[in-house]
């Protein structure tokens, strides 16, 4: 069956009167998340020793995010969660799987190879933030035949279709993940630090859109990431781009028109034609600080400067304020124009100063 990359309720429903779901060839998977879920990463160490891989294990854990499905979702869909279907590095929260791990993950979901998947969630975004994120994995691993429902759960509920509580289980699946697919979308460090020409991959920013779709707050530092406070992006990478576009979503209820969308990244220097690394790198520990170089050396000399004007601006001001405290008095006491007291004193307040700062 051929269904297009973004459908609404009403095909979803005409899809489940003619019992096509998880009969034809086609399968409607909820992606919904515990948005309280965020921040709070598991011990990376513990969870590779214990729980790596075993999706068993899992799975009979207590999940926020299954709870939050069982409240009410699309009938004839099993849940798929992000948490088990990524798991906690060092310094990611959501790390991808190899191929053959996550495939395990999809059979016990019920996938079959050649499957139409229609994926949805619920909240913020239209509803289609995290199914998004799902539906790019299972494109990363070589699933083409995928379609998210624009406005997701909430966009069902509010037209009034069949709301179901039970928690759907299908038999297990044979989906494949195919490796190269993974190694085509996922890009390593080493390849951005290969050299092409006269410089490195990585900055050839003028054919590249470089684009980081990571909160504004990662991008600029002022929320933990587990990277050192100095390592916050690469030079000419944007994030606006998506905040922009996720704005609009939010804005709209769904997702913006294509027209739209392609004025929203025009504006903000992107072009056809350039190849876009994703978002998700798989980066080597320590040479993330070669990445970033630029970067964190400017940002310590930024520091380094903002620390002597302080220190100087403080110096000074404490001079200044004690002579214009004793030009105050001596104006009172000897009835001389306060003006031309402070304007001596002030003089004197930052010559001197200025020679001690110097020495």
């Amino acid at each position: 069956m051929s269904l297009k990359r973004l459908i609404d309720v009403g095909t979803v429903s005409q899809l489940l009167k003619k019992n096509i779901i998880n009969k034809e060839g086609v399968r409607i998977l909820d992606c919904s998340y515990d948005e309280s879920q965020y921040g709070k990463k598991p011990d990376y160490k513990q969870f590779e020793k214990e729980l790596y891989g075993k999706f068993d294990r899992i799975l009979a854990q207590p999940c926020p995010s299954k709870r939050l499905y069982l409240s009410g979702h699309i009938p004839q869909a099993p849940h798929v969660c992000i948490d088990v279907a990524t798991y906690p590095s060092q310094y990611e929260r959501y790390a991808p799987y190899p191929p053959d791990v996550f495939q395990e993950y999809m059979r016990l979901v019920g996938v079959d190879p050649d499957e139409h998947l229609i994926l949805y969630s619920r909240g913020k975004f239209g509803g289609m933030k995290h199914c998004s994120k799902m539906a790019w994995l299972l494109k990363a691993y070589g699933h083409e035949k995928l379609s998210l429902i624009d406005g997701g759960f909430d966009e069902w509920k509010k037209k009034g279709h069949e709301i179901s509580k039970d928690d759907v289980k299908l038999k297990p699946g044979s989906w494949t993940a195919k490796a190269d697919n993974f190694n085509k979308y996922f890009i390593k460090f080493e390849q951005l630090e290969e050299q092409h020409g006269d410089r490195r991959y990585i900055e050839w920013t003028d054919d590249l859109n470089l684009l980081d779709s990571r909160v504004r707050g990662q991008f600029e530092g002022t929320v933990d990431t587990g990277f050192p406070p100095m390592l916050l992006h690469r030079k000419r990478t944007s994030t606006d781009a998506f905040v922009l576009l996720m704005k609009q979503s939010a804005t709209s209820g769904g997702v913006p028109p294509r027209s739209a969308r392609f004025k929203t990244l025009a504006r903000r220097g992107s072009a056809d034609g350039r190849w876009v690394p994703e978002a998700n790198i798989f980066w080597n520990g320590c040479k993330i600080a070669k990445v970033t170089e630029t970067s964190f050396v400017g940002g310590s000399c930024v520091y380094v400067c903002m620390c002597v004007c302080v220190c100087a601006c403080v110096y000074v001001c404490v001079y200044v304020y004690a002579c214009m405290y004793v030009c105050v008095c001596l104006s009172v006491c000897l009835s001389v124009r306060l003006s031309v007291c402070l304007s001596v004193c002030l003089s004197v307040c930052l010559s001197v100063t200025s020679k001690d700062f110097i020495a």
